[in-house]
């Protein structure tokens, strides 16, 4: 993220951030880095019947749920993502699910400005669904899937998530974008405190 760990937490071989040596605590807009959050691809037929660990996986694409410190994200009528935000990492063996943890990068951007933000870097308007919702689109033509929620006192993010191999190309892309509206690097325990349903 550019800056200095002041603490560091470390979970399932993932060094976290919980904040930044010179952290800003009253911008309006931050983003943290997301990628040690557990993901799963989820593909089949019949995605209705899939029940992992008792997660629901939404009916219609765009749509998404929270579950079990989850979000359950439908992309089309055979493929849906999951991404864990709990203490521990559950277990999802089902035959149709893949674990793409290691293989995506993943951040959020939190604040009112984060959609005039995204604006600037694709043509997708998640402002006109419903949150939580989700799509597919590119992001700088990166494509990417990008989950919109509310948080705490009601103040959106976006949820951004690639290959890997974009992550830092995608990073520096939102951090150019979101000069203007003072966008700020924050570690996993301000994010944390913005999250409004149960981890």
């Amino acid at each position: 993220m550019g800056l200095q760990p002041d603490r560091i937490l470390v979970r399932d071989g993932w060094d976290i951030a919980l904040s930044y040596v010179g952290e800003m605590t009253r911008n309006d807009l931050f983003i943290t880095d997301l990628s040690h959050a557990p993901k799963w691809a989820v593909q089949g037929p019949d995605l209705e019947s899939v029940r992992p660990n008792g997660l629901t996986i939404p009916v219609k694409p765009r749509e998404v749920t929270v579950s079990h410190g989850s979000l359950i994200a439908r992309l089309s009528g055979s493929e849906a993502r999951i991404m864990g935000f709990g203490k521990e990492k559950p277990a999802l063996t089902d035959p149709c699910i893949t674990d793409v943890t290691d293989s995506s990068a993943a951040m959020a951007v939190v604040g009112p400005q984060c959609y005039a933000l995204l604006s600037k870097l694709s043509a997708v308007d998640l402002a006109r669904d419903p949150a939580p919702s989700a799509a597919l689109a590119p992001v700088d033509d990166v494509t990417c899937l990008i989950i919109q929620v509310i948080g705490e006192a009601d103040i959106p993010a976006l949820i951004v998530s690639c290959a890997r191999g974009y992550g830092h190309f995608l990073l520096d892309a939102i951090m150019d974008a979101g000069r203007e509206y003072g966008i700020e690097a924050a570690g996993w325990e301000r994010f944390e405190a913005w999250l409004t349903f149960p981890v």
